[in-house]
């Protein structure tokens, strides 16, 4: 029997990595229709969700070695920086559950990542360079160096 290289397990590793992606995202992808299957409300089957996934989550965390990485929180606001994303995400399930109920799957879906995409624009904004904001025209005035008005030059094509 050939002795097992890095290479070849590596290569293994990848395939159950990309089976549980496949996977993974086969079973997120159908969720909103068990959503609207579900006979409780929004906010209880957001509930459920989360707390049947924290009990295979906490075995996991303590059944693992002691040298398996990373300390424990030891001050009480430690604790509190690690549920406020917690909280962030009941707030962002419960409402797009609450969404699936009141329009379609996909529409639902579809403004549940947005809202993520706008929270990414909004950081981005926040630490852009203002001087660039600045220069854009306001009040209807053109913008410097350009004859239809446009601050940052583009053309439209």
């Amino acid at each position: 029997m050939p002795p097992v290289t890095h290479a070849h397990h590596s290569s293994a590793h990848n395939r159950v990595a990309m089976a549980a992606f496949l996977i993974g995202g086969a079973a997120i992808g159908g969720s909103p229709i068990f959503v609207r299957l579900s006979e409780v409300g929004p906010l209880a089957t957001a509930f459920w969700r989360v707390a049947l996934a924290l009990i295979p989550l906490l075995a996991w965390t303590w059944f693992r070695p002691e040298g398996a990485g990373g300390r424990r929180p030891e001050k009480l606001s430690e604790y509190a920086l690690l549920i406020l994303p917690g909280v962030f995400l009941a707030i962002d399930l419960g409402a797009w559950h609450y969404a699936l109920t009141k329009t379609s799957v996909a529409n639902a879906t579809l403004l549940a990542n947005l809202r993520f995409c706008d929270a990414c624009e909004l950081a981005a904004v926040s630490r852009a360079d203002q001087r660039h904001f600045c220069d854009r025209p306001h009040n209807g005035s053109r913008g410097r160096g350009d004859p239809q008005g446009r601050a940052d030059g583009a053309r439209r094509g």
